[in-house]
């Protein structure tokens, strides 16, 4: 007879902002479609890079990039867009019509550092989430 976990759908962000924690402000790709996931400025990711020089030394979880790689982290959307140059990321920032979180706050904006990043790339319309089971014990990241 089979068991079956009960798998859970958790966020991936934490509430820091860029500034307190540039460490975890990184954008991610889902490895399947290609898209570009933005991190939220005002809630950064809660796992570090492999990429991020700065944090190789003091890993204490797991990285994003093992997550993406064990399947573990949920990319949920099923569309993109795409913006060709700065002036259209701007128009969009302008005109409150890009990429948005869960509650409606736009993840690109012109404070941003690394708005040139973005041309060109497809941006993915939704926001991953870490898939957890049952079974797991739940451990609590330190800011």
């Amino acid at each position: 007879m089979a068991t079956f976990a009960a798998v859970f759908l958790r966020p991936i962000t934490k509430g820091h902002s860029y500034k307190e924690r540039r460490n975890t402000y990184y954008p991610i790709q889902d490895p399947v479609t290609g898209w570009w996931y933005p991190c939220n400025p005002d809630s950064v990711w809660r796992f570090a890079s492999e990429k991020v020089e700065s944090l190789k030394k003091k890993l204490r979880s797991e990285t994003i990039e093992a997550l993406i790689k064990d399947k573990r982290i949920i990319f949920p959307a099923k569309t993109s867009v795409t913006y060709k140059n700065k002036k259209e990321i701007l128009e969009a920032i302008r005109s409150s019509t890009g990429p948005v979180d869960g509650n409606g706050r736009q993840l690109l904006r012109e404070d941003l550092p690394d708005l040139d990043f973005w041309i060109g790339k497809p941006i993915a319309l939704g926001r991953p989430s870490k898939k957890s089971f049952w079974n797991e014990k739940t451990t609590k990241i330190k800011p």
